[in-house]
């Protein structure tokens, strides 16, 4: 029997472990954020972040994330955001990306190929 999934579930799954990655390198590697700091900013452990960092888990679309012009733009929006201060919602990203229809097409393109 073949289920369809809710696009959130498939974006906490599959998509949101990219963006995660992808905010947790740029804070540490261009913004000098220590990986305690991301992890808590993040809702994560500090030796996840230090994984990821590193290069020790790989994370699926990492790859087309940074290169999806559109969509780096808006998660570096939202970086900007976390730097100010504001609270990380996987909400928030998600109906940003969902707001355009070009990105939103390409990341379940991307999430259908996985």
């Amino acid at each position: 029997m073949s289920t369809v999934k809710a696009y959130c579930e498939t974006y906490v799954r599959k998509i949101l472990p990219a963006i995660k990655a992808y905010i947790a390198c740029t804070l540490v590697r261009k913004h000098g954020y220590s990986q305690l700091k991301v992890a808590k900013i993040l809702g994560m452990k500090q030796p996840a972040v230090n994984y990821i960092v590193t290069g020790r888990r790989p994370i699926h679309c990492i790859v087309v994330l940074e290169k999806n012009p559109g969509l780096k733009k808006i998660l570096d929006d939202y970086i900007e955001d976390l730097k100010k201060g504001f609270p990380f919602d996987p909400c928030v990203i998600c109906r940003r990306i969902t707001s355009n229809e070009t990105i939103y097409k390409t990341v379940l393109q991307v999430v259908s190929e996985i």
